[in-house]
């Protein structure tokens, strides 16, 4: 079989919620295979990566395509520049995720090419330089609503326009915990990962997500009042 693009999914959960986070991945992964992709996932948690020095805050900074820090980013650099599918996946839980996965994001500034600058002073976005590429973003949290997201979507939009690709949507799904208890009780919540081998699917053959697909996906699944009181009392 020919395979139609790459994908990369960069899992950033870590050990803690990386359970709840593949439970979205692997569908998601499934459907871009099924579709024709190539996949690889790399758990980023487990690997080297340290703080972003932040080289292009200095206006006379130029990259060399590398980044001057020497750690297991170095891996990932030359994967992502083969891939045609960026998918990012993290979660939000609490301030230290949210960081080490805006770091993530950050530390990709080597990866970074300026556009051409026009003699007669237009602008040109740098989405011409690779305008096939596409990102997409995977997300748990255990808090209810999606609204805690709002803030990360954004920051993984402008990663995507910042290198000319096209940001395909938000694989997010709020009170993740609640997949663990209907399991367990004997009612998974199957919609949620078909909606899921779908987009991945539908990712591939027409290079987009219905909006359908995320919606089922980051539907409710219990009352809000009752998860909440489950929550507050450990269970």
């Amino acid at each position: 079989m020919v395979l139609l693009m790459n994908a990369l999914i960069l899992n950033c959960g870590s050990a803690q919620n990386k359970d709840l986070l593949g439970d979205l991945i692997r569908p998601f992964a499934d459907g871009l295979t099924g579709a024709g992709a190539g996949v690889e996932i790399i758990d980023t948690d487990s690997m080297n990566i340290e703080r972003c020095l932040e080289c292009t805050a200095d206006y006379f900074f130029e990259s060399n395509g590398y980044c001057r820090i020497e750690d297991d980013m170095q891996i990932i650099h030359p994967k992502l520049k083969a891939a045609d599918i960026w998918v990012f996946a993290a979660s939000i839980d609490n301030e230290s995720l949210y960081n080490n996965f805006k770091n993530f994001l950050d530390r990709l500034e080597p990866l970074f090419q300026m556009p051409p600058i026009s003699i007669n002073g237009d602008n040109y976005s740098n989405a011409g330089s690779n305008s096939t590429g596409k990102v997409v973003f995977i997300s748990t949290s255990n808090a209810w609503g999606a609204s805690q997201f709002n803030d990360i979507v954004k920051h993984v939009q402008n990663t995507a326009e910042l290198f000319g690709k096209q940001y395909c949507g938000a694989i997010t799904r709020p009170h993740a915990s609640a997949i663990t208890a209907l399991e367990i009780n004997d009612f998974p919540p199957k919609d949620i990962f078909i909606a899921a081998r779908a987009a991945g699917k539908q990712l591939v053959q027409k290079g987009c997500i219905d909006q359908r697909h995320l919606q089922i996906i980051s539907r409710p699944l219990v009352a809000r009042k009752s998860f909440i009181r489950k929550i507050s009392h450990g269970l």
